[in-house]
């Protein structure tokens, strides 16, 4: 008598239906899985999100149009609301000349104000 013929005689079939319910199992055990990994994804990004649109809306990350408070720098001898007060006639060319010096002065340090500016330019060029 062989090795093969001896395991062939310890085995034993299965009980009728015990295939299809592990199957069933592993089935179930791959769908909570699924759903679990999905909803942690989901989560996580959604906190992400929170966490982004938190740091937008206090300033921290920006400036974006509608992002909370934007700081206000005073360069040249005038603060960037005062720049965005005066852009129209900056633009337009009908500020007194001592007035457009420092607006000239604040944008050359003011990236944002100096954006804002060339941003209404060029609307100005459109529009005429």
């Amino acid at each position: 008598m062989n090795s093969h013929q001896s395991a062939n005689d310890q085995w034993a079939q299965c009980p009728e239906g015990q295939f299809s319910q592990l199957a069933k199992s592993l089935r179930r055990q791959t769908q909570r899985r699924r759903f679990l990994t999905i909803s942690a994804t989901a989560a996580a990004g959604s906190l992400a999100g929170i966490g982004l649109w938190s740091l937008v809306q206090t300033g921290k990350l920006g400036p974006f149009p509608g992002a909370g408070s934007v700081p206000s720098y005073d360069y040249g001898g005038i603060t960037c609301e005062a720049v965005k007060q005066n852009m129209g006639q900056y633009i337009s060319l009908q500020c007194a000349p001592e007035m457009i010096a420092r607006i000239d002065a604040h944008i050359e340090q003011c990236l944002s104000c100096r954006h804002l500016i060339d941003l209404a330019k060029r609307q100005q060029e459109i529009k005429a």
